[in-house]
């Protein structure tokens, strides 16, 4: 996208400006109560205030353009709902509750995952938990720490604390916070399978790939 020297739309008026830009340049105006010359994207020439457009979230319903057009403005998506894939050698099939919402800010996203495990599927004990994320990972190291998590063993009554880790751009692991111990929980600390009744939970913030 192209900026050009400031026009006076007080002087050289709209046409003139239309002439010597194109569509998807923003131009700075001066001496006019509209700031900021544009093309849409129906290739209709247009001014807004600069006040107007700062104050406009999508960007893209105003130019008619995708928001991925305007990378230099911060990008907001509402907090959603999401079903998280949770896997321990097999994935499980169910949940009784599943709470997790997630929200992005930019590149940046918010996660937190709440599910209860209602049916383990083929889950297996020894293995680590890993669970996938509603949006990619920019990519990490394999210790690379980005949020909090635990586990809840509903048969012992018992809560194993865990960093939440990448383990690919798509999923997260989680360490145990047990200094003894080196390794993914479902594999070190916490080892059995995940049954009925068993929470998974964490919340992670983490750039966006």
């Amino acid at each position: 996208m192209a900026l050009y020297a400031p026009y006076r739309l007080d002087k050289e008026g709209p046409e003139t400006i239309r002439k010597r830009s194109k569509s998807g340049d923003h131009v700075p105006v001066k001496g006019a109560a509209n700031q900021i010359a544009f093309w849409d994207a129906n290739g209709t020439f247009g001014a807004a205030s600069a006040a107007t457009l700062a104050a406009v979230l999508d960007h893209g319903t105003l130019l008619g353009l995708a928001d991925n057009d305007h990378p230099q403005y911060a990008l907001y998506t509402a907090p959603a709902a999401w079903t998280p894939t949770v896997t321990q050698g097999g994935t499980v099939t169910s949940f009784t509750t599943n709470t997790s919402r997630w929200t992005q800010l930019g590149k940046t996203a918010i996660v937190d995952c709440y599910v209860v495990v209602n049916n383990a599927g083929t889950a297996a004990g020894a293995n680590g938990i890993t669970v996938s994320l509603p949006i990619n990972m920019a990519n990490m190291t394999g210790l690379t720490a980005v949020g909090t998590a635990l586990i809840y063993d509903s048969s012992l009554n018992l809560i194993y604390a865990g960093i939440v880790v990448f383990q690919s751009a798509s999923t997260v692991g989680f360490y145990s916070t047990n200094s003894n111990v080196n390794g993914l929980l479902g594999a070190n600390d916490f080892v059995a399978a995940l049954a009925n009744g068993d929470l998974v939970s964490f919340s992670a913030t983490y750039e966006v790939a």
